[in-house]
């Protein structure tokens, strides 16, 4: 493959989205994200317990790979918690919710190719970071994305 033509493509996807994606490699990881997507907060060893596991190595890895993808995040309510691990949980972060819904829309039945010719590149993609935002809030990340485009 000619690896400018792919570079033109994957520069269209932000790096965040791309690692996100990369987080997912496997079977474990899917369904990690996907139960804490569902059941909300849990700690290490419910993890464990909801996938009949007693390989600890196997569920933190994949719990360490979904963080380093921005998915979950390990959430501590006290300081004493932090290196805790009987008391610290594990969640979705935000931008594993915001990732959640762009799967949803790109799944939905919209037709994708010439549906919508006057739309730029950038509005075709999903806009991950504004999502799940206030119109308020997307519409102010609109101007200053306009706003920083126009500076360069």
């Amino acid at each position: 493959m000619d690896d400018y033509k792919m570079e033109q493509y994957l520069a269209k996807v932000p790096d965040e989205i791309r690692d996100a994606v990369m987080s997912l490699s496997n079977n474990k990881q899917w369904a990690i994200y996907i139960a804490l997507a569902r059941e909300g907060k849990m700690r290490f060893n419910e993890i464990k317990e909801q996938f009949g596991s007693d390989q600890s190595p196997e569920i933190d890895r994949a719990l360490k790979a979904l963080i380093k993808g921005g998915l979950v995040e390990k959430v501590a309510h006290g300081p004493e918690e932090i290196k805790n691990a009987h008391t610290s949980h594990y969640a979705v972060s935000v931008m594993g919710i915001r990732f959640l819904g762009c799967l949803g829309d790109l799944l939905s039945p919209a037709p994708r190719r010439g549906a919508a010719p006057h739309l730029s590149d950038r509005e075709k993609i999903p806009n991950v970071m504004g999502r799940g935002k206030s119109i308020w809030y997307r519409r102010r990340f609109e101007q200053d994305t306009a706003r920083n485009e126009r500076t360069k």
